[in-house]
C-alpha cells in the first residue's frame, strides 16, 4: 500500500519534523507530494536522512515546484517524478539571517551542498551542476528530465500510485553520514 505524504508550502523545522515522521512511520511505499519553495536547509536533511534510511522506496512526486532545499528532498528519492507544468531550482543555500555563521563554515556548508547534488545526480557533470546552482536554474518539468533531475514526467491524473516500474531503494549517499552521526549523537531524531 501506498502512503501519500504532503510537503506543501514553505519547508520550516515543524513541517520537516512532520514529513520525516511521517516517512518514518509508513508501512509501505511513500508518494512524497512536493509543493515548496523551499525553506529550512537542516528540514531538508532531516527529511533526505528518513527517505535513505526508510526499509521501503520514498518515491518524490513534484506537483508544482521544488526549489531551494525542497529541490534537495526531491533529489533524495528512489524515483523522482515531475507533474507537466511543475518546476525545479537548485542553488547554493543562501545563509539564514536567524544565525551567525563564519564564512569557512557558509562555504563548508555550500561544498556540501555542492556533493550532495552531484551525488544525487551521479550522470551530469560536476561543472554542470556547479554552473546551474551558481546562476539559482529554474529547470521546466522536460528540462528536469533531460538533465537527469527527475526519472519521469507524470501526469497529475496518474499520480497518487502509478508507478512506471515498482520503486527501489537507491544507495545511501556518503554525503549524509557526517549528517547521520550528528543525528544520532543529539537524538534529534526521537519521534
Amino acid at each position: 500500500m501506498t502512503k501519500v505524504v504532503e510537503l506543501t508550502g514553505p519547508l520550516t523545522e515543524a513541517q520537516g519534523a512532520r514529513v520525516a515522521a511521517a516517512i518514518r512511520s509508513a508501512k509501505g511505499v511513500v508518494d512524497l507530494r512536493i509543493n515548496s519553495p523551499g525553506g529550512r536547509y537542516g528540514s531538508a536533511i532531516a527529511i533526505a536522512l528518513e527517505i535513505e534510511e526508510s526499509a521501503h522506496a520514498v518515491v518524490t512526486t513534484i506537483l508544482g515546484e521544488a526549489c531551494s532545499a525542497a529541490a534537495l528532498v526531491a533529489l533524495a528519492g528512489d524515483q523522482r517524478r515531475i507533474c507537466e507544468g511543475g518546476s525545479m531550482m537548485v542553488h547554493f543555500p543562501a545563509p539564514s539571517p536567524r544565525y551567525r555563521t563564519s564564512a569557512d563554515e557558509r562555504a563548508r556548508t555550500a561544498a556540501e551542498h555542492f556533493r550532495a547534488i552531484c551525488e544525487y545526480l551521479p550522470d551530469a557533470q560536476p561543472a554542470d551542476v556547479r554552473q546551474w546552482m551558481s546562476e539559482e536554474r529554474h529547470f521546466t518539468a522536460r528540462e528536469a528530465l533531460a538533465a537527469g533531475l527527475v526519472d519521469r514526467i507524470a501526469s497529475v491524473s496518474a499520480t497518487p500510485t502509478v508507478f512506471v516500474r515498482e520503486p527501489r531503494k537507491r544507495a545511501p549517499t556518503a554525503w549524509l553520514r557526517s549528517w547521520r552521526d550528528f543525528h544520532e549523537r543529539h537524538d534529534l531524531r526521537a519521534a
